[in-house]
């Protein structure tokens, strides 16, 4: 099963680090509301003030922070990502609005914010009151009476690659919205090497394994593509590759895509990381039990790490293997 949101997936967990969402912010806002904004006071808010009903896999979020001149004193960014022309995206918006206005006690402002990467060029309305298509004497008749608000809009398709001075973990994130899903091997091996320029920095490992992951997803490249592009990553992408793609394939999300290499490759890494296990085990407590041998032969890596783990402080083979709690056949 595919995950169903990928694009918003990727874009929620990098938004999550509050670091990365200001370095996203500082890029992509408007200078003059740029300049107004303290983004060091920047807060990621609750959805449910949004929508109860939204999905922790969409990306629809909400940030306040304060301004620098206390007029007003407080701001709301309400984040709407879209990967394609949606045409329900200035109701969907009012939606949002009303309920979040709805639930202020003293008025704070709500600047919309867009993030469009689609692959069609957006031609959507910018202001609600254009979706009528009034003619002007009927706009300067019934435009008072009409809810009328913009939105800030983003259009990645429209913007220069990032500055180097940026940081790297925004550079990854912004070249894989633009080429992961383009198909281009040149672009996606640049992302790749750029990926493994990121992995050392801090929470590194965790943007790459989301790259990685969306990358799997979205790439339209035919599977001897992929398989030679990750026939020999970087060093210090060889484990989070191989970590994420391990993940994608337990819940059957790849479909097949990467069944040669990397499956090779998973299937070597665990059956190594199991005979060291093996080795261990033995060199404490003795030969192993041919079940226990089965067991371990078996195991994927969440159980092999747990072992481990065990395995620091366990005082007989029971402790490193916990036998689970019988369950109560009455129930």
């Amino acid at each position: 099963m595919l995950l169903p949101y990928p694009h918003d997936a990727f874009v929620r967990e990098f938004l999550a680090d509050l670091d990365h969402a200001r370095a996203f912010f500082r890029l992509t806002l408007p200078s003059a509301l740029l300049a107004m904004c303290d983004l060091e006071t920047l807060v990621a808010e609750p959805t449910s003030l949004i929508d109860d009903t939204l999905s922790e896999q969409q990306s629809d979020l909400l940030f306040s922070l304060t301004t620098h001149d206390g007029e007003p004193r407080q701001l709301y960014l309400l984040f709407e990502h879209k990967s394609y022309a949606d045409p329900g995206l200035l109701i969907q918006l009012l939606g949002y609005l009303g309920r979040l206005y709805a639930k202020q006690a003293m008025p704070v402002p709500i600047v919309p914010f867009v993030f469009y990467h689609g692959e069609e060029p957006f031609a959507l309305p910018r202001r609600f009151a254009e979706r009528f298509g009034l003619s002007p004497s009927q706009r300067d008749l019934l435009q008072r009476y009409l809810p009328d608000f913009s939105y800030w809009l983003c259009d990645l398709s429209r913007w220069q690659t990032p500055p180097d001075q940026s940081p790297l973990a925004l550079q990854v994130f912004l070249e894989a919205l633009r080429s992961a899903r383009g198909g281009d091997p040149l672009r996606t091996r640049q992302l790749l090497d750029l990926a493994a320029r990121l992995y050392g920095e801090q929470n590194g490992a965790r943007i790459v394994h989301a790259m990685l992951t969306y990358l799997f997803h979205v790439t339209p490249l035919p599977p001897d593509t992929v398989q030679t592009l990750l026939a020999n990553p970087r060093p210090e992408l060889e484990a989070t590759m191989l970590t994420a793609a391990q993940q994608l394939f337990e819940r059957g999300h790849l479909e097949g895509k990467l069944e040669g290499k990397l499956e090779g490759k998973l299937e070597g890494k665990l059956e190594g990381e199991a005979e060291l296990l093996r080795r261990q085990l033995e060199y404490k407590f003795g030969p192993l039990p041919k079940r226990l041998r089965q067991r371990l032969a078996r195991a994927n890596e969440a159980a092999l790490q747990a072992w481990c783990l065990h395995l620091l402080t366990a005082n007989t083979l029971e402790e490193v293997f916990p036998k689970a709690p019988r369950r109560n056949p009455s129930i």
